[in-house]
This record gives structure tokens, C-alpha cells and sequence, in this order.
């Protein structure tokens, strides 16, 4: 386990826009961890892990555990026509030979076992899929890519977890009013309901809930956003996620870029995420085993979000059956300063035994202290 990186983990406030705000926070005003050797934690459950189908399967199975990988995330091949074979549109043998590809890298995980997600990311979308001077997307074929995608993959021994028809909207093609017809179409399917239909999954969330959510948030199961677009501040990305919850809907982080997005929205009640290719990193990997395996304490937890893009969050978790916390943090874009405060002496990365530990989290570079006693 690498413990080169030093962070420290601290954030004061755990419910909707109840966080304190830090102005200036600097070295002399860290955002505080508490931890405290008696604390026994509670269980999170978060528990849905995907890899991503351009990821080093095997390097990032290695990072999170094997055991802890749900499945990966394939693509619909929308770059290519669907064929008419009587009376119904199937998928072309180029179609099934990518789709080949990418379940391929399932021997490094399960196998069949391992779950897929379908999503409709990837290079070229036809004009086979459009209308409106390719303004919006065709519901009907939209529709039948997808479910002959599935059905492919069922007929190769696999299990589907849940599909994303759209990924990152609000380019040339499909308005969130056209998006919102496309998915009442597969809602209204009783082959595509089967399974979790995940949603919008923007690029960024400055407007996400306003412009997205708000528009077509009824037709899926599970509300997402991709954490990549700079304007998006921390109270945004939180407002969205708590929209998402206040539905009656499960968040889920459909596309992990850092690891401050995970702490939060853990936080808030998350079900699981899919980690974008080369985000996931030792640390990240071990959060993903500690959200699996420990013992969250509520008590440590800690956040700076505010009206700024610069938000950040650490969190401890305590081992079952050892003397022995973990504790994490990551800032989305400054550096952050923390300090952990623990109740008696403890040693902090194997270190001279102190009651305090102070650290810096830097731009989305996740840190992990660990604690002994």
C-alpha cells in the first residue's frame, strides 16, 4: 500500500448547504477531521463499481480489488446503421465485433459474471439515429440500438446493470426537451425497463439541475452528472445531487474524474459509480475498498463547499477488528489544507505517535493518511 501521499482530511459540513465556509483558508486554518480511537463507524452502502471499456482493466481491477468490481461500461455502436431484418431493425456482425472487443476485457475481471453497462458514448453517431437535419435524436431507432445491444449481450452469457442512453448532452444533437421524449420512449418499453436507466450524465453541472434535470429528470431511475466542466461550483454540484435524492431517485456518479465527487456525494447517499479510464489510482482504489470493507465515521466527516469551484472533502473510516483508521481527502482545484484531530495519540503513517496531523490535498490529487494506534 502506498503511503507516500500526505493529506489531510477535514471538511465542516455534512448536510445540504449546512457546511461552514472557510474564507481565506490557509495553512493557520485548516478545515478539521475528527477522529476518535472508540469510534466504530457505519456501513455505506455504496457499492456499485464500474470500470470504464478504454481502462487498463487489469491495473485498475488491482487498484480497487477484484472483489469490488460490479462490471464495465461498454458502448451502443451508434456509428454504424442497424440493418432491417423483416420487421425488425438488428444490430450489423461490425456492430457485434466492437461490442466482441469490449466484453473481451472481461477476462481480466469475471468473465460473465462481470456485469456490463451500456451507454451511447464513442467515436461518430450515423444519421440513421437523427432527425431534424441531425438537430435530434430518432426515438425509434435510438430505442432499437439499445435493445438489440442488450440482447446481444444477454445471448453472450452476460448480465446488463443498467444503460445510459445519453452521455455528456448538450452538443449538436438532442435538447433536453428532445432527450425527455427519447426516454419516455424507452420508459414506455417493457425490454428497456428492465433495467436502471441513468441520466442526464452531463459534462459539467453548473446548469445541470436547471437546464437538464429539471426537464427530463422523470424519465430515469438513477440521476447522474460527470464532474469535468470548470465553472461548476461545489454548493452546484450538491444541489444537484440533492435534487436528484429529494426525486425519490438513487445518485449515482456515472462518470468519476475525482475523487472529492465521490467523498460528497458518499456523503449525501450515493449507490456507486463508474470511474473514468486513468482516474483510478491507489488511493482511490483503497477508498473504494474502505467504502466496502470499513466503517464510515460520520463524525469525522468534513467539506468546504461553497459558491467557489474550489471545493473539497475528507472523510475516516475505521477498520473492523484493528487498531487502524483511514482517512482521505481530495480538493477539486486549489490547494486545501486539513488537519486531523484525533483524541489521543496516535501515529499517522507509521510516524512518532502525536494527537494532531497536519497535510495539504492539492488539485484532484487524492491523498490517504493512514492511522495506528
Amino acid at each position: 500500500m502506498n503511503f507516500s501521499k500526505i493529506v489531510s482530511a477535514a471538511f465542516l459540513a455534512a448536510s445540504f448547504f449546512s457546511s461552514t465556509l472557510v474564507s481565506a483558508q490557509t495553512q493557520d486554518n485548516p478545515l478539521i477531521i475528527n477522529i476518535s480511537t472508540s469510534s466504530n463507524g457505519v456501513n455505506k452502502n455504496m457499492d456499485i463499481w464500474y470500470l470504464g471499456r478504454q481502462a487498463n482493466i487489469a491495473k485498475e481491477r488491482d487498484f480497487m480489488g477484484a472483489e469490488n468490481v460490479t462490471g464495465i461500461r461498454i458502448r451502443a455502436p451508434k456509428d454504424y446503421d442497424l440493418v432491417k431484418v423483416g420487421s425488425r431493425f438488428e444490430l450489423t456482425q461490425a456492430q457485434k465485433d466492437e461490442i466482441d472487443v469490449d466484453l473481451a476485457k472481461t477476462a481480466d475481471l469475471n468473465g460473465t459474471a462481470t456485469k456490463i453497462s451500456i451507454m451511447s458514448s464513442g467515436e461518430g453517431l450515423s444519421s440513421f439515429y437523427t432527425i431534424n437535419n441531425g438537430n435530434d435524436i430518432k426515438a425509434k431507432t435510438w430505442r432499437a440500438l439499445f435493445k438489440r445491444s442488450i440482447e446481444y449481450v444477454e445471448s453472450q452469457g452476460y448480465t446488463v446493470g443498467y444503460i445510459e442512453p445519453l452521455n455528456e448532452p448538450g452538443g449538436k444533437t438532442g435538447s433536453a426537451q428532445n432527450w425527455n421524449n427519447v426516454l419516455a420512449s424507452f420508459q414506455a418499453d417493457s425490454k428497456l425497463t428492465q433495467y436502471p436507466i441513468v441520466g442526464p450524465s452531463t459534462y459539467g453541472f453548473s446548469n445541470a439541475k436547471k437546464n437538464w434535470w429539471d426537464v427530463m429528470g422523470s424519465q430515469v431511475d438513477w440521476g447522474a452528472t460527470h464532474v469535468i466542466g470548470s465553472k461548476g461550483t461545489g454548493n452546484k454540484f450538491k444541489g444537484f445531487v440533492q435534487a436528484v435524492l429529494d426525486s425519490g431517485k438513487e445518485y449515482f456518479n456515472s462518470e468519476i474524474h475525482t475523487l472529492v465527487e465521490v467523498i460528497i456525494s458518499a456523503n449525501m447517499g450515493s449507490i456507486g459509480g463508474e470511474w473514468w479510464p486513468r482516474k483510478l489510482n491507489s488511493v482511490n482504489g483503497n477508498f473504494v475498498k474502505s467504502i466496502m470493507d470499513e466503517r464510515w465515521i460520520n463524525s469525522s466527516y468534513v467539506e468546504k463547499t461553497d459558491n467557489t469551484t474550489n471545493y473539497a472533502a475528507g472523510v475516516a473510516f475505521r477498520v473492523p477488528n484493528q487498531k487502524k483508521i483511514n482517512v482521505y481527502a481530495e480538493s477539486r482545484n486549489d490547494t486545501v489544507y486539513f488537519r486531523i484531530v484525533s483524541n489521543k495519540k496516535v501515529s499517522f503513517n507509521g510516524g512518532t505517535k502525536k494527537k494532531t496531523f497536519d497535510f495539504a490535498a492539492n488539485h484532484n490529487d487524492g491523498q490517504q493518511i493512514v492511522v495506528t494506534w
